[in-house]
């Protein structure tokens, strides 16, 4: 299962993410929030595991800097934040009291003289939590695990008609736990996905669109998984190439209502597999924005395509669907709701687990109030995670609330 089918922060799949934007008065920005938490599952665990599952009280501070450098016609903007997880119960066991995770951002955007555009982007994470980005694991993962996304478009305008973009991303994932069938082994990859569309503005307010995009996904780890019949085999068995052919279209309904869709269908080849397979799927990736009033808004997406899986015995990936959401409200000038929600839905490809199905829920709720507008804020939540899955011992539900403050500069 992936969470980065759509990743609830909000939900990117490929791509780097930019830093946060600095105030427009001044080209940085300091920030840091202190928070107090309780989560009733620290180690994702299913409930019938060895030891159970273990709770604890603990607080969580998180600092972050962004800079932005504008020369026209060129933006850089970087940025970087620091996250501490200190958990009490963990002292009286074997498990580091402690959690460190860091994210640091570079994106940069040159305007070329009237038609063309160049992003350029990475994004670097060391996380144990999946929400950060560790892409093919519902689980907690002990250890400093890496991923990193460089991604670059280059966009043109062949005249005031049709346009196109050429895109291409590299993602890199390293897990800590080696072994065989350990996260190392299924997990530790490369993935290019380099794509080419082309664009036709219809109307004002429509844009169409095909395409088309070639993906590689090259396991690196040295470790051994198991195969279907028990045998151990390389890691390697698990390389695909995938080929998407698409069309799309963007809408923009009113001046507050927008939507974005791309439909096709995917066909993907294992080569080093045994036997070698080949496998059809759908491609849909769309999504809608609409600011309803100054201030709120509300965003659902739907993402269907293929994707790894810690699941071994054979299996060489998933299909999934994911749909998600995120809203937000302002109830006052200072008092803001947000709620988010992702449901996703897998089922496993080839093995054991063959047709076997799995089903992520996450939703979130949280109450913000600026005591200070733009420098000092007050906020409390609480986070929903359940894993359903028909592979025993997996499933697993999580509970975490939490109330603190966050101050920028």
């Amino acid at each position: 299962m992936k969470k980065v089918l759509s990743s609830m922060a909000v939900l990117a799949v490929g791509a780097a993410v930019a830093p946060p934007a600095p105030a427009q008065d001044k080209p940085w920005n300091v920030s840091a929030s202190l928070r107090g938490f309780y989560d009733d599952n620290y180690t994702t665990a299913n409930k019938n595991a060895l030891g159970g599952k273990l709770h604890s009280f603990g607080f969580e501070v998180s600092p972050s800097v962004s800079y932005r450098l504008a020369f026209d016609p060129t933006v850089v903007t970087a940025g970087y934040k620091y996250g501490l997880r200190y958990f009490e119960d963990r002292s009286s066991r074997s498990l580091p009291s402690a959690d460190h995770s860091h994210d640091l951002s570079l994106k940069l955007v040159h305007q070329f003289p009237e038609r063309y555009r160049l992003e350029v982007g990475d994004n670097f994470v060391v996380s144990q939590e999946p929400a950060l980005g560790l892409g093919g694991l519902p689980f907690r993962s002990n250890g400093n695990n890496i991923r990193n996304v460089a991604n670059a478009v280059f966009s043109g305008e062949l005249n005031p008609t049709f346009g196109y973009d050429l895109n291409y991303s590299n993602t890199f994932y390293d897990f800590k736990e080696t072994g065989t069938d350990r996260y190392s082994a299924l997990l530790d990859r490369v993935e290019h996905l380099a794509g080419a569309n082309l664009r036709w503005n219809a109307t004002q307010s429509t844009t169409a669109l095909v395409g088309y995009q070639f993906g590689m996904v090259d396991m690196t780890s040295n470790d051994k998984i198991t195969s279907m019949s028990g045998a151990l085999v390389p890691a390697s068995t698990r390389d695909n190439t995938s080929h998407y052919g698409f069309v799309g279209a963007e809408q923009l309904i009113t001046r507050q209502l927008k939507a974005t869709g791309r439909v096709g269908v995917q066909y993907t080849e294992y080569s080093k597999a045994i036997p070698s397979r080949s496998n059809v799927s759908p491609y849909v990736d769309g999504n809608a924005t609409w600011e309803y009033l100054p201030g709120s808004t509300v965003m659902l997406g739907l993402k269907h395509a293929r994707n790894a899986t810690d699941v071994s015995a054979g299996t060489l990936d998933a299909e999934s669907t994911a749909l998600y959401g995120q809203w937000s409200h302002k109830l006052t000038p200072r008092l803001t709701a947000s709620l988010l929600g992702q449901a996703q839905m897998s089922a496993f490809n080839q093995g054991q687990s063959n047709d076997k199905s799995e089903n992520l829920l996450m939703a979130g709720v949280n109450l913000g109030y600026e005591v200070i507008k733009n420098r000092l804020s007050a906020e409390v939540g609480y986070n929903f995670d359940r894993l359903d899955s028909d592979i025993g011992g997996r499933s697993y539900s999580r509970n975490r609330c939490y109330i603190g403050i966050r101050a920028s500069y």
